[in-house]
């Protein structure tokens, strides 16, 4: 599933995760209005829905927890895929919100 990001300003969030972004200047680490992401998972943190994307990855770059968007900061653009993965009331970077699923394809031929 892709979604476009309609709302960037993070400017009043004041997580901690948030904070040590902006102080350090990863501000590439957040979604940007108007771009399209890939979302690989979906979150319920206390009935707020949110989304976790394949281009946004803060583990990679050494923080400590898994970062997510609230949903209504994006419209739909795909819904081909629809992630099945919930990580529900648990960001303490234990939890899982990424679920891989893998789809094999076989080219039966018979004689």
């Amino acid at each position: 599933m892709k979604v476009r990001c309609i709302d960037a300003n993070f400017s009043e969030n004041q997580g901690d995760l948030l904070k040590a972004i902006f102080k350090v200047g990863d501000d590439f680490l957040l979604p940007k209005e108007g771009e399209e992401y890939e979302v690989i998972g979906y979150a319920d943190i206390d009935g707020v829905e949110a989304y976790e994307f394949a281009e946004i990855d803060t583990i990679k770059h050494g923080y400590d927890k898994k970062l997510v968007f609230g949903k209504r900061r994006f419209v739909v653009s795909d819904d081909t895929f629809v992630p099945n993965a919930v990580l529900k009331n648990n960001l303490g970077g234990s939890g899982l919100c990424r679920e891989v699923n893998f789809y094999l394809s076989f080219d039966l031929k018979t004689k």
